[in-house]
């Protein structure tokens, strides 16, 4: 029996080749370094590319969105000064109304009295007796500015709604 020590060494003596199989090997080593390297160039091209690609559409895009936001910004602007002077119009155009709302008013009032006058002349000429009822011209005026006043305020009041 080889004793223990022995088989140990075997088992740590390396093993002997030859020099032609350290050529081959050698050779395998180099011709897949080789691969590899070429490999990682193509790689490294591609993702070259891939960056700058993605660089230029990037800035691109961000170019396209700025403009367009930009445009929007502008529009945006423009509708707001649009709406500022189409408010402005507005209120005076409400100030104009008031105003002519107010003398229309006026003018309404001032022609209550004339109005009263006459309907109370007419109930006063009704309520005669004899030979004091009679029919004459003022009469006939009184009865045409009743006639008058009711057709305003049916026209107006009846046909409108007055705010």
């Amino acid at each position: 029996q080889t004793p223990k020590c022995y088989k140990i060494m075997a088992a740590l003596s390396p093993t002997k080749y030859a020099t032609a199989d350290w050529h081959t090997s050698n050779f395998v080593i180099q011709s897949s370094a080789e691969r590899q390297r070429s490999v990682a160039h193509t790689i490294r091209q591609q993702s070259e590319v891939l960056r700058n690609d993605t660089e230029n559409r990037t800035r691109w895009t961000q170019h396209t969105s700025n403009t367009s936001v930009q445009n929007r910004v502008g529009e945006i602007e423009n509708w707001v000064k649009t709406l500022e002077k189409t408010l402005t119009d507005v209120e005076k155009e409400i100030g104009l109304l008031a105003e002519c709302k107010d003398k229309a008013e006026q003018a309404l009032r001032a022609k209550v009295v004339p109005i009263d006058v006459a309907l109370q002349c007419l109930s006063l000429r009704e309520q005669r007796l004899g030979i004091d009822m009679v029919r004459d011209e003022v009469e006939a005026e009184l009865h045409k500015v009743r006639v008058c006043y009711l057709r305003f305020f049916h026209v107006n009041f009846h046909h409108r709604r007055w705010a």
